[in-house]
């Protein structure tokens, strides 16, 4: 039982890899069949070209995931059987053993991070470039590189401080004040992040007077929504897939549409997307899902306090010593690949959860049809594979696959 921690990691690591493969493969296997068939209804928006574009895209992307994922997979283990972990431990030996903790932390995915350039070089030069969808410049690839690093260093300087602190003063009370600190920090970081970190990034200008407005205000005033922050950000400076979305919270809280929505859907779809989304808000969703995710928090934290104290956990990975700091990364080290054998049951909550918001969307706007061009329109712009086997539907889908939204927003 010396090696148990080692097996524990070992079992996470291997069966999480070869449930992906077998999760990718279903897929792979199930299009290569050729039971994958166009809807009836998709032949409007879908012609053959977009159908085989959409084809090959796939493949594309199917093969360089395959490779990332082997590649990241073989490198995580190594990290462990050469100890790096250790090494980078006593490499940063000081006097003070909360720098030293805070410094540790910080390191940890510095090699992963560098691993991990070429590929997304690859995956943004090669494949998205080939496809038509990126417009990123190499100088403006390194500039959102450069930022991200700066801006990962500074949050996780402060997160990692205000942990290790809590870690090294409090006892047995440190799980539930540091889940505290973690509610508070995520909240703090949904309005910091629209006002201060996205703008870095990107040009966000409030979304002009115009027909499109009136509509949008029309449909928020009825469900007792005020419409104050709509914004349009240029998004196509660096890739031609569309998306909207929600940021912030309370009264930071902003509605932002890509522009490359704008230029892909009329008004009336715009209109239908955030009806879909003010479903969310009506049915209290994202409420729900936080409260959810917070609760796990603290199941998780308490169960990683149970370890803390085990001092096999430390002598099978090589550390000499128990440092509380240590033993947290450690119990995320061995068990991080677990999260992965249930994530189906946090997806099957959230395709319920989509469902509802698209029958939201339907009945306040008397139809579900335009909801459902804007979908159409969005897979085919974007190139999605809207038919994966029902096999990574159930483990990785968080939303209904646009074919079966389609069909029950068109349904009597």
């Amino acid at each position: 039982m010396n090696k148990l921690f080692l097996y524990l990691f070992l079992f996470g690591e291997i069966v999480s890899f070869l449930l992906n493969e077998y999760i990718s493969f279903s897929t792979y296997f199930y299009k290569k069949s050729g039971k994958a068939t166009l809807p009836e209804f998709a032949r409007k928006y879908i012609d053959e070209s977009t159908e085989k574009k959409s084809d090959e895209y796939y493949k594309a992307r199917f093969v360089f995931s395959q490779v990332r994922g082997f590649c990241l997979f073989i490198f995580s283990l190594l990290l462990v059987f050469l100890g790096y972990y250790t090494w980078l431990y006593n490499l940063l030996e000081i006097n003070n053993l909360y720098i030293q903790s805070v410094l540790f932390l910080v390191l940890l995915s510095v090699p992963g991070e560098l691993v991990d350039i070429p590929f997304s070089l690859y995956g943004e030069f090669v494949i998205e470039k080939k496809f038509g969808f990126s417009n990123t410049s190499f100088k403006l690839w390194i500039s959102d590189l450069v930022k991200n690093t700066l801006i990962e260093i500074i949050m996780s300087l402060l997160l990692y401080g205000v942990l290790v602190f809590i870690l090294m003063k409090l006892q047995s009370a440190w799980w539930y004040v540091a889940g505290t600190f973690l509610v508070i920090f995520s909240l703090l970081l949904t309005v910091v992040y629209p006002i201060w970190i996205a703008p870095l990034f990107n040009k966000f200008v409030p979304l002009e007077e115009g027909s499109l407005r009136c509509k949008l205000e029309k449909l928020l005033s009825e469900e007792g929504f005020s419409l104050k922050k709509v914004f349009v950000v240029d998004e196509s400076k660096r890739s031609n897939h569309s998306n909207a979305y929600c940021s912030g919270f309370g009264r930071n809280k902003r509605i932002v549409l890509y522009d490359s929505l704008i230029k892909t859907l009329d008004e009336d779809e715009i209109v239908a997307v955030f009806a879909h989304e003010l479903g969310h808000a009506k049915k209290k969703h994202i409420i729900k899902r936080l409260l959810s995710s917070f609760a796990l928090l603290f199941v998780v934290l308490y169960l990683a306090s149970l370890l803390l104290g085990n001092n096999l956990m430390y002598t099978t990975f090589g550390f000499e010593y128990m440092n509380p700091v240590v033993g947290l990364f450690l119990v995320f080290l061995i068990f991080g690949s677990y999260p992965s054998f249930l994530s189906w049951i946090g997806n099957i909550f959230s395709r319920r959860d989509e469902r509802e918001a698209d029958m939201f969307a339907k009945e306040k706007l008397g139809s579900g049809e335009k909801l459902a061009s804007a979908l159409m329109k969005l897979q085919k712009q974007n190139l999605s594979n809207t038919q994966p086997s029902k096999v990574e539907v159930f483990f990785r889908y968080s939303h209904p696959t646009v074919y079966m939204r389609v069909e029950y927003l068109l349904e009597d």
